[in-house]
């Protein structure tokens, strides 16, 4: 593990065996990261639908390890992360298992205390956790984007097959 992520485990008292999310800064660089070839049809149109956004996709990389990644819908973050040229070790400003922070003013001093620097590009976006599925497409943590708007476009993709399908009866 690097140097860097061992703070971020220490910092927010994060279980070691929960990854920390790589964020990447565009969509061609989440896809050079996952197979999209080999994700289901209903993954790659979740990712399509909302990335860049609240969404982490926890994807194999080799055996059985696995890495969540993240394209957010943050300008200032992804160009940091396209300028550095790699994906970035990233994760709340909260202990683990705490709510996550709105604001910088709502970052507990303890996080303030220890971190080598904050930049504060104002109130999140969102205001709640990103959505977590892994790459079959089973869902692990609802987040902003609701089990009920998956499941929407879930029966829109599900309509739209069966229409395709009629006309090729005619």
């Amino acid at each position: 593990m690097h140097k860097p992520c061992n703070k971020i485990y220490k910092i927010k008292k994060r279980p070691e065996d929960k990854k920390i999310p790589q964020v990447v800064g565009s969509l061609k660089d989440f896809y050079k990261i996952v197979n999209r070839n080999a994700l289901p049809k209903i993954v790659d149109k979740i990712i399509q639908k909302w990335l860049p956004g609240p969404l982490t996709i926890i994807t194999a990389i080799s055996g059985k390890d696995t890495l969540a990644l993240r394209f957010p819908d943050h300008d200032i973050l992804c160009d940091i992360v396209k300028a550095l040229g790699e994906p970035l070790a990233l994760t709340s400003a909260n202990p683990s298992g705490s709510k996550s922070p709105v604001k910088v003013k709502d970052i507990p001093d303890t996080i303030i205390n220890q971190v080598d620097f904050i930049i504060d590009t104002g109130e999140t976006k969102y205001k709640n956790e990103s959505t977590i599925i892994d790459q079959e497409g089973h869902i692990l943590r609802e987040g902003v984007i609701t089990l009920k708007e998956i499941k929407r476009l879930m029966i829109y993709l599900e309509a739209e097959s069966i229409e395709v399908s009629e006309n090729n009866n005619d």
